[in-house]
């Protein structure tokens, strides 16, 4: 049956994470279902027997009672457990709840108002090009550029505070600079040009390698790795498990982020796939997609899928296309990208990026493991 169970699933468009309830409630279903296999063995004894001694009657009457009476308690819990959900359970999927309630590992929250916009950085304590990390801790203080909701990596909660890993990352930073930091939100189409302005003094929000990106500023050594995926709907996936069967699919519609390296790279792999540049995020869940599928960092993908169950994450079989993160620099002070490689070098030796990289994509968030139930902690109040 777990073999079974998917197919409907795909055939009836139900989001395929249903599965996992089938999973759970089967150990229960089990056991009814031996209760239901020893009242059949009584049930077939007891016919046959009345059979070989000739006792059995055929009467109508009782046997459209016996169907009715039937149709009546299959029907009456059916409805009654509809109604009961509908009117106790909130029923959405709406996944959004999920991560905007996740905490940060080692710091705390980044109060909104807290954040400041590009137009409120003073032109006077903009450093020289090749003075930033002068400039930093003569005023004090580091901007860090973050862009509008790039989760996991830099977004806002339902309390407006801002959090993520690269806010982390950017709350240590500051600690090992010995300043105090200054958030810089600005939109995720403007990183070249707040780098350039140098009213930033880095982004920290999940910024993809590129050569077009390293020939317009100083970046830093990759820190993270992005798995290339497919986003689509759960009841496609199996037709994106390779980048053959995608091949084999002839001229597929699929919306990719606006990244000529690895729009290049996907066309190589995929040379009859008809490609159109999506530039926000939500017009990959339109209600009425324009592609059949989008290629997207599977680590972005996987919260997407939170926020709208109907869509999954698949990485391709075959050709495995990483994108590294890094972090992108203000000038070309040698001192300053020299001190932020170093930086992140030691924070993967320590294994604090590992941490984070747990806690916001895989979600493996710290708990508090808590003592068993007993008389003499929780009854009689004896020790704590």
């Amino acid at each position: 049956m777990n073999v079974a169970v998917p197919f409907p699933l795909d055939t009836f468009r139900i989001p395929a994470d249903t599965f996992q309830l089938f999973v759970a409630t089967g150990v229960i279903n089990a056991r009814f279902g031996t209760l239901l296999a020893a009242v059949h063995t009584i049930a077939v004894g007891l016919i046959g027997s009345a059979a070989i001694a000739g006792a059995i009657r055929f009467q109508p009457a009782r046997l459209v009672r016996y169907f009715v009476t039937t149709g009546v308690l299959l029907a009456v819990p059916i409805l009654g457990l509809r109604a009961g959900f509908s009117a106790f359970i909130d029923l959405s999927t709406d996944g959004r709840g999920l991560v905007y309630s996740m905490q940060p590992l080692a710091s705390p929250p980044v109060d909104d108002r807290s954040v400041i916009a590009p137009s409120d950085v003073p032109p006077p304590s903009i450093p020289e090009p090749d003075q930033i990390l002068s400039g930093i801790r003569a005023r004090g203080r580091l901007r860090v550029g973050v862009e509008e909701n790039a989760i996991p990596y830099a977004f806002r909660n339902d309390r407006r505070q801002l959090l993520g890993l690269d806010v982390e990352m950017a709350q240590q930073l500051v600690v090992d600079l010995d300043v105090t930091p200054a958030f810089v939100r600005f939109p995720s189409r403007e990183p070249v040009a707040q780098v350039q302005a140098r009213t930033v003094d880095i982004v920290m929000s999940g910024s993809r390698l590129t050569p077009l990106r390293a020939a317009a500023f100083a970046v830093s050594e990759p820190y993270l790795e992005e798995t290339l995926a497919v986003v689509t709907l759960d009841e496609a996936r199996r037709k994106f498990q390779s980048w053959e069967a995608i091949r084999q699919l002839g001229a597929v519609q699929l919306g990719v982020r606006n990244l000529p390296y690895y729009v290049h790279e996907i066309q190589t792999l995929l040379p009859e796939a008809q490609l159109s540049v999506i530039e926000e995020t939500p017009e990959l869940v339109d209600e009425a997609p324009k592609y059949e599928a989008c290629v997207l960092a599977a680590e972005r993908g996987s919260v997407l899928t939170l926020f709208h169950p109907r869509f999954s994450v698949v990485v391709p079989e075959g050709v495995t296309i990483k994108m590294p993160l890094v972090y992108p620099l203000a000038g070309n002070d040698p001192s300053w990208i020299r001190f932020v490689n170093t930086w992140v070098a030691l924070k993967k030796r320590d294994g604090f990026i590992d941490r984070l990289y747990e806690q916001w994509i895989l979600g493996k968030a710290a708990a508090h493991k808590q003592p068993r139930w007993s008389v003499i902690r929780n009854v009689l109040h004896w020790v704590d």
